[in-house]
C-alpha cells in the first residue's frame, strides 16, 4: 500500500479522483457523478477534470456538458463556458432548451461575477 504520509487530504484526494477518472472501466456516469459530487464540494478544478472526461467518452454529452458549463461559470471562467455552450447547443435540438441552457449560463456567470464583486467591496470596506 503506498505512503500517504506527509500528503495533505485535498492532495489525496486529488489523486484518487484523477486515478478513478483514468480507470478505463470508468463509466461517463462514474466521472459525471464523481465532477458533480466535487463541484458540489467547491472543487471546481477536478470537476471540470472529471466533466471534461465525461463528456469526451459520452455518446450523448447533454448532461455532463450542462455540468460542465455550470461548473466553468461558477469558476468564473466565461470563455470556456460559453464555448462548451457551443458545443452543447449542437446537441439539443429545440431552441427552448437552448435559451434554458443559455439563460442559466448567463445568470451563473452573473451571480460569479457579483460575488466576486461584493468580496472585492467587502475587502476594501474591512482594509478602510
Amino acid at each position: 500500500m503506498p505512503r500517504t504520509e506527509g500528503i495533505s487530504s485535498s492532495d489525496l484526494r486529488k489523486r484518487v479522483v484523477r486515478a478513478l477518472a483514468q480507470i478505463e472501466a470508468s463509466t461517463v456516469e462514474n466521472n459525471n457523478d464523481l465532477g458533480t459530487m466535487m463541484f458540489s464540494e467547491g472543487n471546481l478544478e477536478d470537476a471540470v477534470f472529471l466533466l471534461e472526461n465525461a463528456v469526451k467518452r459520452a455518446p450523448d454529452p447533454v448532461v455532463p456538458l450542462s455540468n460542465l458549463i455550470e461548473t466553468y461559470c461558477a469558476a468564473n471562467q466565461p470563455d470556456m463556458a460559453l464555448f462548451n455552450l457551443a458545443q452543447l447547443s449542437r446537441h439539443v435540438p429545440k431552441s427552448q432548451d437552448k435559451i434554458v441552457a443559455i439563460r442559466s449560463c448567463m445568470e451563473a456567470l452573473l451571480s460569479a461575477e457579483q460575488g466576486s464583486e461584493y468580496e472585492h467591496d467587502v475587502s476594501l470596506s474591512m482594509s478602510a
